[in-house]
């Protein structure tokens, strides 16, 4: 299952919604360690990159929100280690400071592969409604034969290492073709894509004329893109090992 919402602004409404409970806002620090004590963590130390300063931070709780892990690997395009499926920023400093301070990490061994257009890697393959088929039309999975704004084609959700099976067998390559849906599941799809972060992908297939809807979209594993499921492990009250930070 996934839970679509608008998120273009999401940003500007935490933010905005922070300050007006009283929140102080740090901007341009960059936290690179956590600090603790024989009871547990006390806080988290950060630099300043505008002031070149250090900046130590007392708490009674941490919260990492660092997102995930990307860039442990070469990305989908040589020399360009900023074109991740999800924001290149997020490159596993929050796992490394929790590690260093002795919370528990769990299943950081297994790996979570997604794919989307080659070549331009973004996160939204579940939003893509169409099919997924060979170089002859084909759909190269069981589930669906017709684009389907409300399930896709969840063939890569379950077969993951289709696209290279496909290439060393020379069966492939293998497209996302669109063509069936409607004007109104079209905007549905691209609404959706330019909420998870989709903009400049759109607008590069907009500039090249390339009409989602008219030309199969070659699809591709971001293999070298593998980052961990895991991270820190917590409790449902959001608890760690030293009732400190969450992941």
């Amino acid at each position: 299952m996934h839970l679509h919402y608008a998120g273009q602004d999401q940003k500007k409404i935490l933010t905005e919604q922070a300050l007006r409970r009283g929140v102080k806002v740090l901007n341009r620090v960059m936290c690179f360690d956590l600090l603790r004590d024989e009871k547990g963590l006390i806080g988290a130390v950060g630099v300043h990159t505008w002031k070149d300063e250090i900046i130590k931070f007392r708490a009674k709780s941490v919260v990492l929100g660092t997102g995930s892990v990307m860039r442990l690997y070469p990305s989908s395009t040589p020399a360009w280690m900023f074109n991740t499926r999800l924001s290149p920023t997020c490159v596993g400093d929050g796992r490394a400071m929790a590690y260093r301070a002795g919370v528990e990490l769990v299943s950081m061994e297994i790996p979570l592969v997604r794919c989307g257009p080659k070549y331009f890697a973004r996160a939204g393959k579940a939003t893509w409604a169409g099919v997924l088929r060979d170089p002859q039309g084909k759909p190269v999975g069981p589930f669906v034969t017709q684009p389907d704004n409300k399930y896709g084609d969840p063939v890569v959700d379950i077969y993951q290492d289709i696209f290279v099976d496909y290439k060393k067998s020379g069966k492939g390559p293998i497209y996302m073709d669109c063509d069936g849906l409607s004007d109104e599941e079209l905007d549905y799809m691209l609404y959706w894509l330019r909420n998870e972060g989709n903009v400049a992908l759109l607008k590069h297939l907009e500039e090249e004329k390339i009409h989602i809807r008219k030309n199969p979209i070659e699809f591709w594993t971001y293999e070298p893109e593998l980052f961990p499921r895991g991270g820190v492990y917590y409790s449902e009250e959001a608890e760690t090992s030293l009732n400190g930070p969450v992941n």
